[in-house]
């Protein structure tokens, strides 16, 4: 049985990095720098704030805790 973590690519450049920072906004999309993540901001942008419309407190509080894949 394989139970490693799959790696998430970077949500701009798509490189498989060993760190990734999530957007802190919604925590659904990682990226590999900053610049990658203002690269994609225009696209990621409209899906940031419907994440956060169904969003309640305590799953946003929940998702903040837990640590991004591909980071450990």
């Amino acid at each position: 049985m394989d139970f490693s973590i799959p790696m998430e690519g970077c949500g701009q450049c798509q490189k498989m990095c060993a760190r990734l920072m999530r957007c802190g906004r919604c925590q659904t999309i990682a990226y590999c720098s900053s610049s990658c993540q203002r690269a994609h901001w225009k696209q990621h942008k409209k899906l940031c704030e419907a994440e956060k419309v169904w969003e309640t407190a305590e799953e946003a509080a929940a998702r903040r805790a837990a640590p991004a894949r591909g980071s450990e």
